[in-house]
C-alpha cells in the first residue's frame, strides 16, 4: 500500500521471495519514517528507518525491519537515477536555480558530481523539507518542487508548484499540483519552457481582448452598432481568442 520508492522496491522483491503472506491488522504509514502494522497472532511490525524502528544507524540507506522486539535485518538499497535525469537537470540549470532535498544519506552526492553549483542537502525530515521551502518563499521565490512519495506531501504543499511524480498512475499520489509520469521527468525542461509560454500566450489574449471589446463599447456608445451588429460581434470576439491561443500554442509546438 506504501507509495514510497523504498517500500515499492521491498514490496516487487517480496513476491519473488515468499509464496503465502498472512493477514495484518491497523496497517498505518508514518510520512519520513515507515509503515507499521500488527500481525494475525498480535506481533507488532515495524518497517523503515533506524530511529523508527528502534535500531542503531547504518552508514548506508536503507529500511530496516522489526518483528515483535527482534530486529530481523535491514534491506540496504542500491540508488540509481532515472534515465536522462543528469542532462536534465543541467538544462534546468540554465535558467532556473535548483537544490536537492533528500531523506537518504550523503552517499548519494557521488551520483550529482557532473553538476557544478548543485546544492545538496540530506538526512531531510519532511518537516525539513517544507521549512527549506517556506524559507524560499518568505525571500520572494516561487518554488516548484518534485517528489515521488507519501513523505513529500508536506514540501508538495508548500510548494508554489508541487509536482508528483508517479511511476504507476493508478496508485495514490500525494496531494499536489500535477502529477507526471516517472518516465517522462527527463522532459521537466520542455514542459517549464511551454509553461513560460503558454503564460505569454495568455496574456497576448487578454490583451486583445481588452482591446476588441473596447473599440466595440466605444463604437456602441457613439450609437454606430445595432443590436443586431453586436449580438454577431460578441460571438465573434469568443472566437477570436480561441483562434488566437491556438494559433500561438501551435506555433510554439511546431517551432
Amino acid at each position: 500500500q506504501s507509495t514510497h520508492p523504498y517500500s515499492k522496491s521491498i514490496a516487487t522483491w517480496l513476491k519473488s521471495q515468499v509464496k503465502e503472506g498472512i493477514a495484518i491488522f491497523d496497517y498505518q504509514e508514518i510520512p519520513g519514517k515507515g509503515i507499521q502494522a500488527i500481525t494475525e497472532k498480535g506481533i507488532s511490525l515495524f518497517l523503515g528507518s533506524a530511529s523508527f524502528v528502534g535500531a542503531e544507524e547504518s552508514e548506508v540507506s536503507g529500511s530496516f525491519l522489526r518483528w515483535g522486539d527482534e530486529i530481523v535485518g535491514q534491506f540496504v538499497f542500491e540508488t540509481q537515477l532515472r534515465e536522462s535525469i543528469i542532462p536534465s537537470l543541467k538544462a534546468l540549470q540554465n535558467s532556473h536555480k535548483i537544490a536537492l532535498l533528500s531523506g537518504d544519506k550523503p552517499a548519494d552526492a557521488v551520483l550529482f558530481e557532473e553538476l557544478a553549483d548543485f546544492e545538496m542537502h540530506f538526512e531531510l525530515t519532511p518537516g525539513e523539507k517544507r521549512a527549506y521551502i517556506e524559507k524560499l518563499e518568505q525571500n520572494g521565490a516561487k518554488v516548484a518542487f518534485i517528489g515521488d512519495g507519501l513523505n513529500d506531501s508536506e514540501a508538495l504543499n508548500s510548494a508554489t508548484l508541487g509536482i508528483s511524480v508517479a511511476d504507476d498512475v493508478f496508485r495514490f499520489t500525494p496531494s499536489c499540483d500535477a502529477i507526471i509520469s516517472g518516465d517522462k521527468v527527463n522532459l521537466l525542461p520542455a514542459f517549464f519552457r511551454f509553461g513560460k509560454h503558454a503564460n505569454k500566450a495568455l496574456i497576448a489574449c487578454m490583451i486583445f481582448s481588452l482591446l476588441y471589446n473596447s473599440v466595440g463599447m466605444t463604437f456602441a456608445l457613439m450609437g454606430y452598432v445595432t443590436p443586431l451588429f453586436a449580438a454577431i460581434l460578441m460571438p465573434l470576439s469568443s472566437i477570436s481568442v480561441v483562434f488566437l491561443s491556438t494559433a500561438i500554442v501551435q506555433w510554439k509546438k511546431v517551432k
